[in-house]
């Protein structure tokens, strides 16, 4: 059986922007930043970066507010099509995404961090956030 090397913190737990974090060797942000209001994202990333050990690593993968042009909305439907390819009823897809008006929030451009992304696919990407091996206070 897996043993984990850390901590999980699973629920009941405070929600992320206030939760006490200890100093740390990985961070992954899975989904969580678009749920979070847009005022305290930046606070809650700038806030991990500060329990960050040296030569730890913020992994994010997020929803990003689309670049525009009619690419995104491709992809969008591509997204759509697939969901009912893999059988799912077409009121169940609406139902999502009207369920999600008001409440998921896609991640605005300019939040993105240096880092090095290494998954993208449509809306979503992924980031690693290394830090140098000295604290810079500019590398956020």
């Amino acid at each position: 059986m897996w043993q984990p090397l850390g901590t999980i913190h699973g629920l009941p737990c405070p929600p992320v922007e206030d939760f006490n974090y200890k100093p740390f060797d990985l961070a992954i942000c899975f989904l969580t930043l678009m749920f979070i209001p847009l005022e305290d994202r930046e606070a809650l990333l700038y806030e991990l970066d500060s329990k960050r050990r040296l030569g730890g690593a913020i992994i994010v993968v997020d929803k990003f507010e689309p670049e525009g042009g009619y690419l995104s909305t491709a992809l969008w439907r591509l997204t759509l099509a697939g969901k009912r390819q893999a059988g799912v009823d077409p009121a169940e897809i609406l139902e999502k995404e009207m369920s999600l008006v008001g409440v998921q929030r896609p991640t605005p451009a300019w939040m993105k961090r240096s880092g090095t992304e290494f998954f993208r696919f449509g809306d979503f990407r992924g980031y690693v956030i290394e830090g140098p091996s000295e604290r810079d206070p500019s590398f956020l």
